[in-house]
C-alpha cells in the first residue's frame, strides 16, 4: 500500500470515526428530548387524575373567562428570583401564575388545579390545558377578564 493508499484509508477511517459520534450524540439528544417528554405526560396524566377526583367530590368551580398569556422564567421576564416560583418551587411545564385579583377572587392556594378550555397550541407547540397554581402574577397586571 503506498503513501496516498493510506492516507485514503486513514481518510475514511476518521470520516466513519466521526459518523459514529455524531451518531452516538444524536440517540443521546434524542433520548434527553424523550425523557423530558415522559416526565410532561406524567405530570399532565398527575394533574387530570387530580382534576378527576374534585370532579367526583363536586369541587370543581364553574368557569370564568380569562385573558391567558405565558412567560418563559428568565431574569427579563420575571423578578430576580426567576428559578422559584411564589410558592417557593422551581418552575416546570404544567405551572401557572394567577393575578393577585383573581387569587382572591377564587379564594386560590398553591396548588390548585386548573383547566384551560379552549387552550392547547400556542404558536404551534401543544400546551397542556391543565395547570396547577403555583405563581402570582406582578401586582401591576389586575382584572381577571
Amino acid at each position: 500500500m503506498n503513501l496516498k493508499d493510506q492516507r485514503i484509508v486513514f481518510g475514511v477511517f476518521i470520516t466513519f470515526i466521526i459518523f459514529i459520534i455524531f451518531i452516538f450524540i444524536a440517540l443521546g439528544i434524542l433520548d434527553k428530548h424523550r425523557i423530558r417528554i415522559d416526565k410532561l405526560e406524567r405530570n399532565q396524566i398527575s394533574l387530570s387524575s387530580k382534576i378527576d377526583k374534585l370532579e367526583a367530590k363536586n369541587q370543581v368551580q364553574a368557569g370564568i373567562e380569562v385573558a391567558v398569556t405565558a412567560y418563559n422564567a428568565v431574569k427579563s421576564q420575571t423578578d430576580s428570583t426567576s428559578n422559584r416560583t411564589a410558592s417557593n418551587k422551581k418552575p416546570i411545564e404544567g405551572f401557572c401564575g394567577v393575578s393577585r385579583d383573581l387569587e382572591k377572587l377564587l379564594d386560590l392556594k398553591f396548588g390548585d388545579i386548573f383547566y384551560l378550555e379552549g387552550l392547547n397550541r400556542y404558536e404551534g407547540k401543544y400546551v397542556f390545558p391543565v395547570c396547577q397554581f403555583q405563581d402570582r402574577m406582578h401586582k401591576r397586571k389586575k382584572d381577571a377578564s
